[in-house]
């Protein structure tokens, strides 16, 4: 379903696009990565699944949840959907091929916009709300399209840079 969207928001010049995931990592984040990706080729992908306000922040590409490793939450243990792996970038490794680098902060998040490969995956690190201000502020300031996806946390920080009217 992600695939046929992104391939009719392509089809439509859909200029902007925001991949909402969920913050304990649920669902079928890499499958979808991979759907967006092959929809949109030339761009890379900009990872933010950061949730401070939630007490879900990302350090060094890990997920924590009210001060816990993923994996020792009760999310890990959910009967019908659980989500184990917190380490976001091996996460997506192992069900996506596409490449995939760790941004800590915005200035790393500037050099990997300047340098990655179009279909790469940039997951970014975030502790507190200056870190998704700033994450959006690079995002929008390297001028380079990109699909962007993260939590209802970060999705105000990226869309107020948008050019749109309002």
């Amino acid at each position: 379903r992600v695939g046929a969207l992104a391939a009719a928001a392509r089809a439509g010049s859909v200029s902007h696009l925001y991949k909402k995931t969920d913050s304990p990592l649920r669902g079928n984040i890499p499958a979808e990565f991979q759907a967006l990706i092959g929809a949109f080729p030339g761009r890379p992908l900009v990872y933010v699944p950061a949730y401070p306000r939630m007490t879900r922040p990302v350090v060094r590409g890990e997920l924590f949840v009210d001060g816990k490793p993923l994996a020792e939450t009760a999310t890990a243990e959910d009967r019908l959907n659980p989500a184990r792996e917190g380490n976001i970038p091996a996460l997506l490794k192992a069900g996506c091929s596409a490449p995939v680098s760790l941004a800590g902060d915005a200035a790393a998040l500037r050099g990997l916009l300047g340098s990655s490969a179009p279909g790469s995956i940039i997951v970014c690190d975030g502790a507190g709300e200056d870190d998704l201000r700033e994450t959006g502020r690079a995002i929008h300031a390297s001028g380079r399209p990109c699909i962007v996806a993260g939590t209802g946390g970060f999705v105000g920080e990226w869309a107020a840079g948008l050019p749109l009217r309002r």
